[in-house]
């Protein structure tokens, strides 16, 4: 989908137009989730959390019958690149097919941002939820309290420990279930 890593205007452009996004915020942020199931295991997934790149202003202006694609690329043309700021994208993924471990660290269960090379280890999948968790906690806590009411409908069974007692020496990401 997108590099963990910045995101140009043009890539987060692409991605509106194309429609390659699950949810956009009111900041003009995006969110993309992608699972499959096993049964009631979840098997695989992709989620990932794109800040806006341009000034948070410019997003709260555009009119609600322009869609924000084109208000952006507009936008974009009239004041120039100096509207442009990347803060990076956040990816969690849980690819239990991944490439070899030995040339290149690739936890089944991983956080990337900052750049694609930087994969943080992760005790397990994430549901829909703990992404959302993540997403609030961090980015909208001004409105947790509200997603709170939903978020016991996006859990789900199957979310066993992936990580390894090698990636546990490292520096990981590691909750309880008691919580």
């Amino acid at each position: 989908m997108v590099s963990a890593g910045g995101i140009s205007i043009d890539e987060f452009l692409a991605i509106l137009d194309e429609n390659r996004y699950s949810a956009v915020f009111a900041d003009g942020a995006l969110l993309h989730i992608q699972c499959t199931f096993n049964g009631d295991d979840l098997d695989t997934h992709r989620y990932s959390y794109i800040p806006c790149p341009v000034e948070p202003g410019l997003v709260e202006l555009r009119p609600n019958e322009i869609a924000l694609a084109d208000w952006l690329r507009d936008d974009v043309l009239v004041r120039g690149i100096d509207v442009f700021r990347s803060t990076g994208t956040y990816r969690f993924d849980c690819v239990r097919t991944a490439p070899a471990r030995d040339s290149s660290p690739h936890p089944i269960s991983h956080l990337t941002f900052g750049s694609p090379d930087c994969r943080v280890p992760v005790r397990s999948p994430l549901s829909i939820a703990d992404f959302l968790n993540f997403v609030f906690d961090n980015f909208y806590r001004q409105h947790r309290p509200i997603w709170l009411n939903y978020s016991s409908y996006l859990t789900c069974a199957g979310t066993n420990m992936t990580i390894t007692m090698a990636e546990q020496q490292l520096q990981h990401l590691y909750w309880s279930d008691d919580l």
